[in-house]
């Protein structure tokens, strides 16, 4: 692992250790392999309402993934307008 943090400071004139760099503070390509993975993911989860607890909220902070999809069939995640903005405003936070 230590010749790949040296290439990689090298190739890319990083002068911190890679594994203290946070990646929002880099390019995508510079993103470590598991991260640029999770933005391409889009992602769905059960329940019209979301919980600090949720496995989504842990993903979507963690990971970082690419989106979330809502769906409307039997209700999983919409049930009304007002109810469908009550959920997408905390999603976007996440983001």
């Amino acid at each position: 692992m230590h010749s790949r943090r040296r290439f990689l400071q090298a190739a890319f004139g990083l002068a911190a250790p890679w594994r203290s760099l946070q990646a929002q503070d880099l390019p995508c390509w510079h993103w470590p392999l598991e991260q640029r993975l999770a933005q391409r993911l889009m992602v769905g989860f059960r329940g019209a309402d979301l919980r600090a607890d949720d496995p989504i909220v842990r993903d979507l902070r963690v990971h970082r993934l690419g989106g979330v999809v809502l769906f409307d069939r039997d209700g999983r995640n919409i049930r009304s307008p007002q109810q469908l903005r009550a959920l997408s405003r905390p999603l976007s936070a996440l983001r």
